[in-house]
């Protein structure tokens, strides 16, 4: 990164800028500034404390986990429907990390109609919850390819994360 990018980078910062908005501009006007791929992954947890936790997690072991070969961006919903509704209208979504309990659409729920979608069927799926063994049940009969038990453990999460990117096609689920 040239020391014009990155005094923009946090100009932008400052001034209340997002950081995502500028990765995106320098994509375009700076094209080997920012060398990973976007990974657009969609969380879908109730409890607000626990999604910042994943994103903020995942966000700051990326370089550590995954060096420069890959961004992380997020979107949080808040119950399973809404979730669900994301999914289906917006796409582009290469991971779902989504709560088994959940208000309005439970996780298992939710996870069944992306299995039964054609357009969503492909999407890796992480399930996590704090109900024990019969979440896991739940949540992997349903078809989540991955079950982690809360409290977790960031080394989890990005292990999980590592093992969905190197296993997955390059394109996003759902464009």
């Amino acid at each position: 990164m040239s020391d014009t990018t990155r005094g923009l980078h946090r100009r932008g910062a400052h001034r209340g800028i997002s950081t995502t908005w500028w990765k995106r501009f320098a994509r375009v006007c700076y094209p080997g500034w920012v060398s990973g791929e976007v990974v657009r992954v969609l969380v879908v947890e109730d409890n607000p404390h626990v999604a910042r936790l994943i994103r903020e997690g995942l966000a700051g072991g990326t370089q550590r986990t995954f060096g420069d070969r890959f961004e992380f961006e997020f979107e949080v919903c808040t119950n399973g429907r809404e979730g669900l509704d994301r999914l289906q209208t917006e796409g582009g979504f290469h991971a779902l990390i989504i709560d088994v309990y959940l208000p309005v659409l439970d996780g298992p729920s939710v996870i069944r109609e992306i299995r039964a979608s054609s357009d969503l069927h492909a999407l890796p799926i992480m399930a996590v919850s704090a109900g024990g063994k019969a979440a896991r049940l739940e949540a992997l009969e349903a078809g989540a390819d991955y079950f982690l038990e809360k409290p977790m453990r960031l080394s989890q999460v990005l292990e999980t994360m590592r093992q969905i990117l190197d296993g997955r096609a390059t394109a996003a689920v759902g464009q």
